[in-house]
Parts: C-alpha cells; structure tokens; sequence
C-alpha cells in the first residue's frame, strides 16, 4: 500500500508543479529574461532596489521578533538590580523602617511590593492593574494585591528574603509592569508600514545615486569608446579615481594610444612603399633614358661602319670607341643592380654598429684624394652605435664622404661631426650651387661637372634609397659654397661612455 501511494503521488506532484509551481515562478523568469536586455543603469537601480527592499523586510521582520524578547531582557535585569538595592537598603533595619522602605521604594520604582512578617502579609503598590509575564507558574495568592486575582501575563517577579533587626526573617516578592511590552509590539506592528514605505523611498532615493555613480563612468566609458572607434584624434576618459574603472580607462586609453601610433606608423610605411614604387619607376624611366643615348650612339658607329660611311672607315679607331661605349654600358648596368640589390637588402641583417669607427675606416679610402687636394679633415666623433645593416650605412656614409672630398675646393676644409642625435659632414664646394642642381642631386644618373671625376650619377640617388628604406630623415643644404649634408638618426644612437 505504501509503494502505491508513493507511485500514484508522483503524477500528481508532477501536475502540482506544472499547474501551480511553474505558474508561479513564470512572473519571476520573465522578469529575469526582461532583466537581461536591460540597460546598465535601469538593471543597476532596479538589483539594487530589490536587494535594499529585502534587507529593509528582514530588518522590520527581525525587529518585531526580537524587540519585545530584548526588551523583556533589559527589563529582568533592571529587576535584579532593583531587588538587590532594596535588599540593601532594608538588611538589619526595624520593622517599621523596612515597612517605610517599601512603600517609598514601591512608589519612587513603580514596582509592587509583597512582605510576608510572621506569617502576615503586607502590600506596597507603585502601580495597579498587573499582568504577569513569567515561565514559571506562580501561585496566584501570593499576588492577591488589592483584593484582587492578577492574571500572569504582564508582569516579572522577583522573590527574596531578608532579615531585620532582631534577626526576623522577612520573605517576599517584588513585582514590575511590563505591559509596555504587548504595547510596543502593537505600536511596532501598526507603524511598520509607515516605516517600510519611508525606508522605501530612502532606498529608492539611495539606489538612484548609487545606481548613477556607478554606471555614470562606465557610460562615459562607453562613449569615449566609441569615439575612439571612429578614430578620434583624443577622445580620452581620463578619472581622478583609483579604482577599477579607473585602471580600466588608462589601459583603454593605452591600448587606444598604441593603436593610433600603429595607425601612424603603417601610414608612414604605407607612404614610404608608395614613394619607393615612384622611386622604382622614375629609376626605370631615367634608365631606360640613359641606356638608349649610348646604344643609340653605338648603332650609329657600327652603321655607319657597315656603310663604310667616312671617317668611321677607320675601324681601328670605331671599334676601340664602340668598346668604350661598351663598357660605359656594362658599368651602368652593374650600377643598376648593384643599386636594385641594395635597396631590397637594406633591412637585413642588421647588426649593432659603431658610426665613428666606420666613418673612420672609410676616411682611410680618401686620404690620398684628400691630401693631394691639400683638404683637411677636421674629425668631432662620439662613440656612438646604431642598429642597421653595416653595408646599409658603409654605402652611405662612402658616397657622401667621396662626394665632399671630390668636390670640395682645393685647400679647404672638410668637418664631420657625429653624435648621438645627428651626423654632420660640411665642405667646401669648388663652386656655388644652382638652385636646379640642388633640385637634381639626388635624381638617378645626374653628376656635377667635374673634370678630375666622371660618375655614374647614381651615388646621391642610391644613398637617398637607403635612408628612406631605413626611415632615417636627413637634409641636403647649401649656403653660397658651402654643402652641409646631415642624417637624423631616429632612435637615437647610443654614445659608448
């Protein structure tokens, strides 16, 4: 019979919670669901709310609870207190002092006193209709005060004994009012309500405040953000808080300034692979331009030798010519690779380099140049390293050294001065520059008019290549005849103490 019951209760347990449990609960899951695609302040107020209301219902639960148990407390202490001053004040006293005793002390106390002197009872009332309140049953004559049967629901009781003067032994009982406790407890139930709705409102107020402090950072937070999406110059949410929203924003901000900086760098980058293609093909156009002159001039000789056209009947001579130009041709090539290959490896394998010590390893390569020219070479150079490729900075540093010993007048000076922020090399032009050579110096094939050098015009155009390559920033001026050439290292180079 038990195994039936058992079985047949479980389908209508099932149905219980289906039909009344769920049907409950549903208002509550979707208050849950609609809480979920709330906003962060409408949520923030709404939980808040809720949590303060529930500590408010507990808090008023608990007061009512426990209030009159507290208060019943405080007062049996107060009664033991009581108790034992009487009881001092009437130890070894006369009858008639003990009696004046408890009437006074009755009065002043607003307790009732009961004595019990050779078996005659005495009462001293402080206050009249008495309820007790005890745990223990009380015989009801020994609180016959007034002629009249108290009930035990609202009062405390306190026996003692006592002797007086004469060694008397006096029995008796000390009575206090606590119907102040049902009336509390009635107060307290009224006003609950009252209560509740003004510690509502406070809450309410509380959770709005709250609620706005809170979600007004992450708000602005959030703004910021998307500013910040749309890639803002300095839409930064900056806090004089220390907290976590606080740290949150400064790493948001730190992120957002990397990112920008990124940005930045691949726009530079972006730019210099724009600039190099237009390099690529001016290099190409200038070229093929510079190819064509001499291949054009060498099937005009070999034509006209063909033709036995005059003077170039003199094969000897047209063929030596045409050789010449040959080898022009070659050389320009080897120029133009040597140029295509430089370039592509200018980011590889770069090592740590000291700039003075390489500097003077190519100043070893001109000083016969230099001293047959009678130029001095007025050296200021730090122990200064950088990162980059060595043949990067060797091909660079020896086309501007050659280029200022080659055309630096004769009897001049030529200072080269290095450092952890720049380097500097100053000469002495043979002659003053034009405002379109200056245009053109770093143009492919392009060279100064010198009549102890014939170059490829390829030096300048290539060095120009391999700073860009390498980001280093550098300047080319000229005042009257003097040439003033500088590169800005980036980073910074680090000086050797």
């Amino acid at each position: 019979m038990r195994c039936l019951s058992t079985v047949l209760s479980i389908p209508i347990l099932r149905i219980f919670v289906k039909n009344y449990l769920l049907t409950l609960l549903k208002p509550f899951v979707g208050l849950a669901t609609h809480m979920k695609n709330l906003k962060i302040f409408p949520k923030t107020f709404i939980t808040q709310t809720i949590i303060l209301t529930i500590v408010i219902l507990i808090a008023h639960g608990l007061i009512f609870l426990f209030m009159p148990f507290a208060y019943q407390k405080q007062k049996e202490s107060e009664l033991n207190n009581l108790t034992t001053n009487f009881l001092t004040s009437i130890n070894n006293k006369e009858l008639d002092e003990i009696k004046n005793i408890a009437n006074t002390f009755s009065k002043n106390n607003n307790l009732n006193i009961t004595l019990e002197i050779d078996g005659k009872k005495m009462s001293y009332e402080g206050y009249q209709e008495l309820k007790i309140v005890s745990d223990k049953k009380i015989d009801s004559s020994i609180i016959n005060i007034a002629g009249e049967n108290l009930d035990n629901n609202s009062i405390l009781l306190k026996n003692f004994k006592a002797n007086s003067k004469g060694n008397k032994t006096i029995s008796g009982t000390i009575f206090m009012d606590v119907r102040s406790i049902e009336e509390a407890k009635r107060i307290t139930l009224v006003s609950l309500p009252f209560t509740f709705a003004l510690s509502l409102i406070i809450a309410l107020f509380f959770s709005f405040f709250y609620s706005k402090s809170i979600t007004g950072p992450i708000k602005k937070l959030k703004n910021t953000t998307s500013l910040m999406k749309e890639l803002s110059i300095k839409p930064q949410y900056k806090t004089n808080s220390n907290n976590e929203i606080n740290i949150l924003s400064n790493n948001i901000n730190d992120l957002y300034e990397s990112l920008l900086f990124h940005i930045k760098s691949l726009k530079i980058e972006h730019q210099k692979s724009l600039n190099l293609e237009k390099e690529k093909i001016l290099f190409l156009q200038a070229t093929s331009h510079e190819l064509k002159t001499p291949l054009a001039s060498l099937r005009i000789i070999l034509e006209s030798m063909l033709l036995k056209i005059e003077p170039y009947t003199d094969h000897n001579l047209y063929l030596t010519k045409s050789i010449e130009e040959i080898d022009k041709l070659n050389q320009m090539i080897q120029d133009i690779i040597k140029a295509s290959k430089t370039t592509d490896n200018a980011l590889k394998n770069e090592k740590i380099v000291r700039i003075d010590a390489t500097i003077k390893e190519i100043i070893k390569n001109y000083e016969q140049l230099a001293k047959k020219k009678n130029i001095t070479l007025s050296l200021s150079l730090k122990n200064v390293t950088y990162k980059i490729n060595p043949e990067l900075i060797k091909h660079v540093l020896s086309n501007i050294i050659s280029n200022a010993v080659v055309h630096s007048k004769k009897n001049s000076e030529i200072e080269i001065i290095c450092n952890k922020d720049q380097l500097s090399i100053k000469n002495q032009a043979e002659r003053p520059f034009k405002k379109e050579q200056i245009k053109k110096v770093f143009t492919p094939f392009y060279h100064l008019e010198n009549k102890d050098y014939q170059g490829s015009g390829m030096g300048l155009y290539i060095t120009k290549l391999l700073l860009d390559a390498k980001g280093l920033d550098f300047s080319f001026d000229t005042d009257q005849d003097i040439v003033s050439f500088k590169i800005f290292f980036k980073d910074k180079g680090k000086i050797i103490k």
